[in-house]
């Protein structure tokens, strides 16, 4: 069997299902989901977070972008739908939060992102585990697949 494709390993749950994983991205799943929901609750204030953080003519644009992508990638991993693309997008999203606002605020701004990226890394290394919201969306493979019934001629 050939090894998987780049697109298999993002998109489809192609590794050993681990509880332990899947307790890990449900847990990411609800900082993502509470930040990003944050994001649109108090816009005000995190628009004035985006402009000290150097997001200069479009902060408001910026805060609903980060929000969305917390939200959507967030409930894809709570869902467990695509959660080594999820994990990969959030992690990026990390990255961007740890450059802007670590230099500047300093603390948890920099713990947190960084533990938020161990973990989202832990999701692409290993997938998302094996608790699913959403049956029958990951894809089979032969590992788990049953055996082919042959046909005698």
């Amino acid at each position: 069997m050939p090894p998987p494709s780049l697109t298999d390993l993002l998109l489809h749950d192609t590794g050993r299902p681990v509880r332990a994983t899947a307790v890990l991205r449900i847990a990411l799943a609800a900082v993502f989901i509470q930040a990003g929901a944050g994001k649109f609750v108090d816009h005000g204030s995190y628009i004035e977070r985006f402009e000290r953080w150097g997001f200069g003519l479009a902060p408001g644009a910026a805060v609903v972008v980060a929000g969305t992508a917390e939200l959507l990638g967030g409930a894809a991993l709570l869902a467990n739908l695509a959660p080594r693309a999820s994990a990969l997008g959030l992690g990026g999203l990390m990255t961007v939060a740890l450059i802007s606002a670590g230099p500047l605020d300093g603390g948890r701004a920099v713990w947190l992102p960084v533990m938020l990226m161990a973990g989202l890394g832990v999701i692409v290394a290993a997938g998302g585990g094996r608790l699913r919201a959403a049956p029958g969306t990951a894809r089979r493979t032969a590992a788990v697949s049953p055996p082919a019934r042959r046909r005698r001629p």
